[in-house]
């Protein structure tokens, strides 16, 4: 396997204080800082640490004119190495995993293809879930069929109990007996 070599850009709107790599990883530059009383100071550069989510995405803090911010280094590398974003789209992980920020990973793209990505990729809580909170299973012909061509896993049961304006341990008798004779059907 032959080593990869990482190529470094320049932070957008922080050049010449950061730079982000296509490895998705962000470093300080050197530089001199003025401090007040005219004194200069040579701040030697290095790789940030990132904070991570729990679902893995990483943030680094950038400091700019004594003002820091946190930024998803993924944002940052496709700013830096693909482009402006253009309007309406997000930061999207091709492969589903929110802490590969390599370029060759990432993409500007859609809300819509960024969901779909979610739910290819088995990190959708509605289209993962197999049970409703009231216990009824998640499997056809429980399934309500607009949601499930949408990829969600929504009871079938319950939504038609809940038109039927019902409140607490009516509505939950009513969502049962509704699952019992869609189970008697199938």
């Amino acid at each position: 396997m032959t080593p990869t070599t990482e190529t470094w850009r320049p932070v957008v709107g922080h050049e010449g204080l950061y730079e982000v790599s296509d490895l998705g990883r962000v470093r300080s530059v050197d530089r001199d800082v003025a401090y007040p009383g005219g004194r200069m100071q040579r701040h030697r550069g290095r790789v940030l640490s990132p904070k991570r989510t729990d679902e893995g995405r990483k943030y680094v803090n950038l400091s700019r004119q004594g003002k820091a911010r946190l930024y998803k280094v993924a944002l940052l590398v496709l700013e830096a190495f693909v482009g402006p974003r253009p309007p309406g789209t997000f930061g999207c992980h091709s492969d589903g995993d929110a802490s590969n920020d390599r370029v060759t990973n990432l993409r500007w793209d859609t809300p819509s293809a960024n969901n779909y990505d979610r739910i290819a990729h088995g990190r959708d809580w509605h289209a993962s879930r197999t049970h409703c909170i009231r216990g009824h299973l998640l499997l056809a012909p429980n399934l309500t069929a607009a949601k499930a061509r949408q990829g969600h896993r929504n009871c079938l049961a319950c939504d038609r109990a809940k038109h039927s304006g019902l409140r607490g341990a009516e509505l939950a008798e009513l969502a049962d007996d509704h699952y019992a004779r869609i189970l008697r059907a199938a």
